[in-house]
Parts: C-alpha cells; structure tokens; sequence
C-alpha cells in the first residue's frame, strides 16, 4: 500500500477522500509542521500538494513530491503513482 501525506487547503478534501476509496493509505495536513511530522514518524511514500497551497521548498528535495495543477484530477494523481511505484499499486475496476 502507498502512504501519502496530503498538503491540502482544508482538512477532508475531495482528493484525500478520493485516493482513500482508491486503496491509499492518506494522511491530509494543513500545515508544512503537520507534514514534517508525518515524515519524520510515518513510513510515508510520497507528498502530494494541492494547488495554491505554498510550501517554500520545505518539503520538494526532500521526499518524493507531487505538485497538483488546478485541473488535476484523480486519475491523473493515480496515473502519476502508478508510476512512480510500478508493481505496488493494484488496479480495481471500480
């Protein structure tokens, strides 16, 4: 299972809830404290920021990261994961 830590503008977004139906194991944070913590306890995979969220380089360099675009849609960040970790992510027909 994929760990994400999702920088997010408010708590419980479409996103977050979105990956979880999808088999993802999501932590949502609203904060870059809140994600440098989960880092730094979690076994996370990958940092996906949602757009208009900024994060001043904090967090990209460090951890594997997704920047979404505004138009960004859950396929795209399932594509973009399945590539990332080819062979870990199971596809459902849903």
């Amino acid at each position: 299972m994929i760990t994400i830590a999702h920088l997010t503008n408010s708590s419980l977004s479409p996103m977050g809830d979105a990956l979880v139906r999808r088999g993802f194991a999501v932590h949502e944070a609203v904060s870059i404290s809140e994600i440098t913590y989960l880092c730094e306890h979690y076994s996370i995979d990958v940092v996906i920021i949602a757009h208009g969220v900024e994060t001043l380089g904090h967090i990209q360099g460090k951890q594997i990261t997704l920047h979404l675009k505004a138009q960004a849609t859950v396929a795209d960040v399932v594509w973009e994961l399945t590539n990332l970790f080819p062979g870990r992510i199971s596809m459902t027909v849903q």
